[in-house]
C-alpha cells in the first residue's frame, strides 16, 4: 500500500495522519501528526517509507535536514491556507 498525504497510519497502536511527503536523497519521507480520540496532537513524527512499511529515523544529520525541508513546506501550507481565508478563495 502506498501511504499519501492525507491518510491515518497505525504505528505501534497509535494513529498518526500524514501531513507531508518528501524524496530526500532517494529515499521517501513522512511527517506525521500523532492522533489521540480521533483528534491531532501537537505531536509531529518524522518517519522514513520502506516498501510500504515505516521506519524510526536515527541518522540526526538526515533528521536535521528533512525537519528543515518539512517546516518549510508546512509554513508554505498554512501561508496558502491563510491567503485563502484573508481572500476567501475556494
Amino acid at each position: 500500500m502506498e501511504i499519501k498525504v492525507g491518510y491515518v497510519i497505525t504505528i505501534e497502536g497509535e494513529e498518526y495522519a500524514v501531513i507531508d511527503k518528501i524524496l530526500y536523497e532517494g529515499r521517501n519521507y513522512i511527517l506525521t501528526n500523532k492522533y489521540k480520540d480521533d483528534e491531532p496532537t501537537d505531536i509531529y513524527i518524522p518517519y522514513e517509507l520502506t516498501d510500504g512499511d515505516v521506519m524510526e529515523i536515527n541518522d540526526h544529520k538526515v533528521l536535521e535536514k528533512i525537519g528543515a525541508i518539512f517546516a518549510k513546506n508546512v509554513q508554505k501550507k498554512i501561508d496558502e491556507i491563510n491567503l485563502q481565508q484573508k481572500y476567501e478563495i475556494n
